[in-house]
Parts: C-alpha cells; structure tokens; sequence
C-alpha cells in the first residue's frame, strides 16, 4: 500500500493543512510585492539612465523590496516547517486503529532486514 498525503479536507470535514496553505498564499503574495517593488525601483533608475538617483526616493523601493521579499521567503518556510508539523502529529495519532490494533503505518523493519 502506497500513503498519499493528501492536501484537502478529511473525511470529519475539517481542513488538514491550514497553516500549509494560508502561509503559501501570504508568503507567495509578499515575494511578488517585492518584485513589484523592486522592478519599479529599477525603473526608475533606468529613466535617470542609470546615472544619478534621489537616494530619499529610490532607497524606500529598495528597502521595502527587501523586505517583502525576505519576510515571503520566511513565511514560506514557516508554513513547510508548520505543516511538516502537522503531518508528523496527524501521522502519530494514527498510529494506532480505533479497535486497537497496530495499523500499517507501525510496522517497521529492523537493521537485519527483520518486520516488527
């Protein structure tokens, strides 16, 4: 038998990876808000044609950009490592089947090349 994670709802209806999805959609979001930053930062350094910049001006895309994009990278790994988590827990609390046997998931198999 083959375990397939699965990303949607369970079968009680509630939502198996909460954190996964909200911290990709706000991680995804803020690293496309610092392209948007830094992209318009480079434009208009390219309409000065590349030559002198208002540092007030053009510093405040940058660090924004930055910044967005830093804090997306992190969500994003925030949300792989949360919903890791999760999956680890889930897993964990399955362990055993609710009659009381030792379901699938539990069977290992030693260094000898042994099952238990």
């Amino acid at each position: 038998m083959e375990f397939v994670p699965s990303l949607t709802l369970s079968p009680d209806g509630r939502d198996r990876a909460p954190h996964l999805r909200r911290c990709s959609m706000i991680g995804i979001a803020l690293v496309v808000t610092g392209v948007v930053l830094g992209v318009i930062a480079a434009r208009q350094w390219e309409l000065t044609g590349f030559g002198a910049l208002r540092p007030a001006a053009t510093i405040r895309f940058v660090i924004c950009s930055v910044l967005f994009l830093l804090l997306g990278g992190q969500t994003l790994m925030a949300g792989l490592y949360f919903g890791l988590i999760n999956l680890l827990a889930e897993r964990r609390t399955q362990r055993l089947s609710p009659s009381g046997e030792v379901s699938e998931s539990e069977v290992t198999c030693n260094r000898d090349g042994g099952v238990t």
